[in-house]
């Protein structure tokens, strides 16, 4: 379901938990390495607020979201 990233995004920020973030669409791509700092759900909005990242996501129009792990020489990533 489409709430299934304000979980993870959830769960990272309260970890404090490193991610990255790729959105894109026809016109561009915008990617965000780092601590989730403020995850703000409202009226099917899910809003990241970070000082030099922020984003606005209408959770009904995600068309699809992808959690990869890449191997690394500590583990997995």
């Amino acid at each position: 379901s489409n709430s299934a990233l304000a979980q993870i995004l959830e769960s990272a920020q309260q970890d404090g938990n490193e991610i990255m973030v790729f959105v894109g669409n026809r016109g561009c791509v915008q990617i965000f390495t780092g601590v989730v700092e403020k995850v703000v759900p409202m009226k099917g909005w899910l809003n990241i607020f970070n000082p030099t990242f922020t984003l606005h996501l209408l959770e009904e129009s995600i068309a699809e979201t992808w959690v990869t792990r890449k191997p690394a020489s500590d583990g997995y990533v």
